[in-house]
């Protein structure tokens, strides 16, 4: 048998609790958050994934110039400007599209001293994004960036 202390202490506590009609109530509100934040963070994560291949892109890219450049410089096997740009191309296969007509060796210029040798190369970089995405095309800036890079290497 209940106290009336434990019925008015049972009626407080039932007070304080929310009522049944709100919980039930709450049932779509996951799915309702979920579709306003996902594709915001699909977007997100696209947009690092890009970033991070055009990263790589650079950095390949200034990789093989800048081997390039000391093998045109201290090795023997890069005599030609055909066998540096060859040498360039074998250090960076993993970038699609990239042929040997986008490395140009330059043997003598003012900045880089003469009788130094320097590797140039560009690069035009197209987010994988697009073709995955079309309706993403008016939201991305730009549809292909073109990469530079170049390195000079000291023969003497």
């Amino acid at each position: 048998m209940m106290t009336s202390r434990a019925r008015n202490l049972s009626r407080a506590a039932g007070a304080l609790s929310r009522p049944r009609g709100v919980i039930e109530n709450c049932r779509g509100a996951a799915l309702v958050e979920a579709a306003f934040v996902l594709p915001v963070f699909v977007l997100m994560i696209f947009g690092i994934i890009a970033t991070g291949l055009l990263m790589w892109t650079q950095l390949s890219l200034n990789y093989a110039v800048a081997q390039a450049a000391r093998c045109a410089a201290i090795n023997n096997t890069c005599n030609t400007n055909a066998q540096i740009q060859q040498y360039a191309l074998n250090l960076v296969s993993l970038i699609p599209n990239l042929t040997i007509s986008n490395f140009t060796v330059v043997t003598a210029t003012p900045s880089c001293g003469n009788g130094n040798k320097q590797v140039e190369a560009s690069y035009n970089f197209a987010p994988m994004v697009q073709p995955l995405l079309p309706w993403l095309k008016p939201l991305v800036p730009y549809s292909s960036l073109t990469l530079q890079a170049t390195a000079c290497y000291k023969t003497s």
